[in-house]
């Protein structure tokens, strides 16, 4: 109307719609996502909130917004990151060409600041991005508490060395180590002597 004052137009057409409140926030959201000035941030949460709010699915959205369903896949896939990095999308540090280039990275956030560092394009982000995904992982073992009887059995062991020792042992008890401390030389020998012995007497009993 404003429009049409400004360039002296006395009738224009116009379409008048019956709708709800509702319908009226989904058009808003719909109106919103068509700002040019909206970062990839704001426009994947606005996805969001019409699959949340009014049951859109992707292809719906796509078609409301005359864009393809990756379109909406990838910008929706940019909320998976960490807020980290979402940040920098939304300031405009990082683009969201870089931000998915490293979604499966194991450290987003480092590779995200290094992208930004080194000034990287988004091939040699997704390059930087395999490489860190190949690097080995330090596998994480469950810790085995000790009960009663084995503190016992330590108790005993380090009773007839003469020496304290730790025994240590995988949660499922499938294998582990036994530790003995010595604080000289001269205890390393005795104990190295000992366990001779008993292994002797061992393989002479079962002979």
């Amino acid at each position: 109307w404003r429009a049409a004052q400004l360039a002296q137009v006395k009738e224009v057409p116009v379409a008048i719609h019956d709708l709800s409140e509702e319908q009226c926030l989904e058009i808003s959201i719909i109106e919103n996502v068509q700002r040019e000035d909206l970062n990839p941030i704001e426009e994947a949460h606005a996805y969001q909130s019409l699959m949340d709010r009014f049951g859109k699915t992707q292809e719906r959205i796509a078609d409301a917004l005359g864009k393809s369903r990756s379109h909406i896949a990838n910008t929706l896939r940019l909320l998976k990151l960490p807020d980290e990095v979402q940040k920098l999308v939304r300031e405009g540090k990082l683009t969201s060409s870089h931000a998915r280039a490293i979604m499966t990275s194991r450290d987003p956030v480092e590779l995200a600041q290094n992208i930004i560092d080194r000034e990287l394009s988004v091939r040699q982000a997704e390059a930087l991005s395999k490489s860190d995904a190949k690097r080995p992982t330090k596998k994480k073992t469950a810790k085995w508490e000790k009960d009663a009887d084995t503190e016992a059995l330590e108790a005993e062991l380090a009773a007839n060395l003469g020496s304290k020792v730790n025994l240590q042992m995988s949660k499922d008890k499938s294998e582990g180590k036994l530790v003995i401390q010595f604080e000289t030389l001269q205890k390393l020998d005795d104990l190295i002597s000992m366990l001779n012995e008993a292994a002797s007497k061992l393989r002479n009993s079962r002979v």
